[in-house]
């Protein structure tokens, strides 16, 4: 996220990719999502304190568009984490997070998913930090316009520590 290779980074899993990085959420950033130059691009081992893992739940049909559950599982490596975001991005048209998830979500929501992307913070006061050896799950629902065999991963999902 800055020259040099300084900054945030976001893991991509081996053999994936992401078409647009521009449409993955960065808190902090200048235009709220990571760049998409390819100078900015190293391939390398990702070493960093927090890191986020994904389970689908389930999907069903939901009024008219279709709401698939997700359960994102927040790790850190070696220190406390107390201010962190978590996010994901190229998002179809008509995509959003679920009214019920909105109305019980205890952090912030900084990026709601109409605008392609996803962006969950920590709650403004503190708390639901990240512990080294302990979990931070957050469970979340994205109702998306129709139902694919897509929407069954989340792209570019990334956590940053903030702070």
């Amino acid at each position: 996220s800055a020259a040099n290779q300084q900054g945030h980074s976001l893991p991509v899993d081996r053999g994936t990719s992401i078409a647009n990085l521009a449409a993955i959420p960065m808190a902090g950033s200048p235009n709220g999502s990571w760049n998409d130059q390819a100078q900015s691009a190293l391939a390398s081992r990702f070493v960093g304190n927090l890191r986020v893992d994904q389970e689908l739940r389930g999907h069903w049909a939901e009024g008219p568009g279709h709401l698939y559950s997700y359960r994102l599982t927040m790790y850190a490596e070696d220190t406390r984490v107390m201010k962190w975001a978590v996010g994901f991005g190229a998002l179809p048209g008509g995509t959003s997070l679920s009214k019920s998830f909105i109305d019980a979500f205890w952090g912030e929501i900084l990026r709601n998913g109409t605008d392609g992307a996803v962006l969950l913070g920590s709650p403004e006061g503190g708390g639901h930090s990240v512990d080294p050896g302990t979990t931070l799950p957050v469970d979340i629902q994205v109702v998306y316009p129709d139902e694919d065999l897509a929407y069954e991963r989340l792209i570019g999902l990334n956590a940053q520590q903030l702070g």
